[in-house]
């Protein structure tokens, strides 16, 4: 039975498919972790329609963290930076530890050549990668709403393939709808528009771009940009408003010095098995890869079809196969292509077939929301999460100290630990460490939490946020952190992956704050847990929950909801805007701007909002009268409890209020969080010292007999 980590590197469409079908149908006893430095995947045939107004943002890309939930997967929200091929190892730009692989599948796709010259970053605008459009679109969008309604834009797009065709149009549907008077000129290298299609439709498409009033620049090729002056090849010079490019693919950054078999012009070479040629486990599809039988073109419409087959070979090559029995890629000579072209119209060509109409437009708005429905949704079933468990052959039956965490394992995540984070690691092998400092001065915290996210590097780094949270509301500064860390039965490779990877966030966080780890423990566990125990020294100002005074405003400094939204994504059902937030919360460290402020303070955390700030008022023997108008909430919170996405803590925290608030409060108020909101209290004099990124909630006054709740 197969035993393999499986990285998916890159969440290009042919790893989308991958993702999916091992979800649906998984490898017993695999590891599968898929690694995007983005947290969504655009698709690419979708982006001329968002950009005139068709679809939203959302509605055109695959979201990573609902995918990856649904399907039970890892998720390493990351920029790969390196590929050790010979080691079977990829390292990131975020400074975590490296990963380990068995099969990688790589679908990187490719990055745009940089021309000469020094461009107006404001006002060019590459057209790859897709997620810098479409955050430069934005800024276009902006500027081109302020221009003036008697002031005339000159927009050039530098790509006369379909891709600057359909970007020249969406400029064009975009001004009129905004009332904007532009000027579009598309200049093209070769003396042919869109020279990919058969001669008859290329010059179709020219004459009703041109009937359209589109100025097109053939044998016209740019070599250098300053600011947004461009200057051709012939040393012809033009000067623009605004700036579309998309220059030649060049490969990414990451498989230079890998190891890997690279043609010419450094891709990666792979055979009819989607094989790399020089690393049998390594795996590829897309623009990333050259395909030595029959070199291909930069075309997503391959990827789709490759995905197929890098499925089947991954899942074969796993069981160990016979390398000559592993499937063969035979690349479609013809396929449909669907272009955008002014007026409404689409125009489809098939091999040396093409057509024109506006009736096409509504065919791929079909094909393509189609297409989405079909890659971007896995439907959870009782067997499926069922497979997706961890291996029972690998479950470490032994009780007491018989549970631990094999030696060889420790020892190589210890040395690769050292390597990383050597100014936070301890300094010998000793089971009893000293604190640097007196013990009378010395405060202490613990906090245990399950794993929580798809990314085991984010779960260290929150939870050690969390667990810091106690030290810091309290006006502690933390110099110790003592680990206790049950992990879920793995295989030996996947359990030293998700060592590393969860301390390396935790040992992060301890570089950015001068925090020592003085001491770790490890165990086998049914499922993965978490304990920290973080050590501080008191400062001038210690803040205890008695601490409160009537008439003290109560300020927050971050929004509710966290449990609810996690109780959505392990529904895979949480939007990018929702997610977005909720990752903001998570990486916002509760530090106190300065402690002196503040009467006291707590964190809002597994007894949610009322149950905490209830501590408090009843410490200090005082009442609050509390705003909920006022309460900043994540975004979608009050949506996703309609759907029934309540944490389970939700009802008792509510019943231990029973008594003490005065009104049925909403279930927002008891939601327990994770590194949650600062809930401070602080006198109106003091108040001016806070950011804007406090919030005013309520206020202390007298109790008439016992601690309550009041709303205002």
């Amino acid at each position: 039975m197969s035993t393999s980590v499986i990285i998916l590197a890159g969440a290009g469409h042919a790893n989308i498919q991958c993702l999916k079908m091992f979800a649906m149908k998984p490898i017993p006893g695999a590891h599968v972790l898929l690694v995007s430095e983005q947290d969504s995947a655009p698709y690419s045939g979708m982006l001329p329609g968002f950009m005139y107004g068709k679809y939203s943002e959302e509605e055109i890309h695959f979201n990573l963290w609902n995918l990856c939930s649904r399907a039970g997967v890892t998720f390493i929200r990351d920029k790969i930076t390196a590929i050790d091929a010979n080691k079977r190892q990829l390292s990131f730009s975020s400074g975590r530890a490296s990963l380990e692989y068995d099969i990688l599948s790589l679908n990187l796709g490719i990055k745009p050549r940089q021309l000469e010259g020094h461009a107006n970053e404001e006002r060019v605008l590459m057209l790859k990668p897709i997620s810098r459009l479409i955050e430069g679109w934005k800024k276009f969008l902006n500027l081109l709403n302020e221009l003036p309604k008697q002031e005339k834009w000159k927009v050039a797009v530098v790509c006369g393939g379909p891709a600057g065709v359909e970007t020249a149009v969406a400029i064009n549907e975009t001004a009129l709808k905004c009332g904007k008077m532009v000027s579009i000129h598309l200049l093209q290298a070769s003396d042919r528009l869109m020279e990919s299609l058969p001669h008859e439709a290329s010059h179709q498409a020219l004459k009703k771009m041109q009937a359209a009033g589109f100025k097109i620049h053939l044998a016209t090729r740019v070599v250098e940009i300053f600011g947004q002056e461009i200057k051709c090849s012939d040393g012809t010079l033009f000067d623009f408003d605004f700036i579309f490019v998309a220059t030649e693919a060049t490969p990414p950054c990451a498989l230079s010095n890998s190891g890997l078999s690279l043609s010419e012009k450094g891709f990666l070479q792979v055979n009819q098995k989607l094989q790399s040629i020089s690393h049998p486990e390594v795996f590829a599809a897309g623009d990333c890869t050259h395909f030595v039988s029959s070199p291909l073109p930069k075309a997503g419409v391959f990827a789709v079809r490759q995905g197929r087959i890098l499925e089947k070979n991954i899942r074969a090559y796993a069981h160990s196969v016979d390398q000559t029995k592993l499937s063969s890629y035979r690349p479609q000579k013809n396929f449909l292509k669907l272009i955008q072209l002014p007026m409404g119209e689409v125009m489809a060509t098939r091999g040396i077939f093409s057509i024109t109409s506006k009736y096409f437009s509504a065919w791929k708005e079909h094909i393509d929301r189609k297409f989405m429905q079909r890659f971007g949704t896995i439907e959870r079933s009782q067997e499926m999460m069922t497979s997706t468990a961890p291996a029972q052959e690998f479950n470490n039956m032994c009780l007491g100290c018989g549970a631990k965490v094999s030696q060889n394992i420790l020892q190589a995540v210890i040395s690769q630990l050292k390597k990383d984070f050597q100014t936070v690691m301890p300094e010998s092998v000793e089971d009893c460490y000293p604190l640097s400092l007196q013990s009378q001065k010395n405060y202490l915290s613990i906090d245990g939490l399950r794993s929580f996210l798809p990314d085991p590097s984010l779960v260290g780094k929150v939870s050690m946020l969390h667990a810091l949270s106690d030290l810091w509301v309290s006006g502690v500064k933390p110099h110790s952190l003592a680990v206790s860390l049950g992990v879920a039965a793995r295989s030996e490779l996947s359990q030293r992956n998700y060592l590393l990877q969860i301390m390396s966030g935790i040992l992060s966080v301890c570089l950015e704050h001068g925090i020592h780890l003085i001491n770790a423990h490890t165990f086998e566990n049914s499922d993965d847990h978490l304990s920290l125990t973080v050590i501080g020294e008191k400062q001038e100002s210690l803040l205890r929950k008695s601490g409160a005074k009537v008439g003290d405003l109560i300020v927050m400094n971050k929004p509710l909801g966290t449990g609810i939204l996690l109780q959505a994504l392990q529904h895979g059902d949480v939007t990018l805007k929702s997610m977005e937030e909720l990752l903001r919360v998570f990486n916002r460290p509760n530090i106190l701007p300065n402690p002196a402020y503040f009467s006291t303070a707590t964190d809002v955390t597994g007894f949610g909002l009322v149950g905490h700030l209830l501590e408090v008022l009843e410490a200090s023997k005082l009442s609050a009268k509390l705003n909920v108008s006022t309460i900043p909430i994540l975004s979608g919170t009050e949506s996703y409890l309609a759907k029934g996405y309540r944490s389970y803590l939700i009802d008792s925290n509510r019943r231990c209020s029973i008594g003490k608030v005065s009104d049925n409060l909403p279930d927002y108020l008891f939601d327990p969080q994770t590194n949650g909101a600062v809930l401070a209290f602080i006198s109106k004099n003091n108040q001016l010292q806070l950011d804007d990124s406090w919030t005013a909630v309520g206020e202390v006054i007298k109790s008439e007999k016992n601690s309550f709740i009041y709303l205002t």
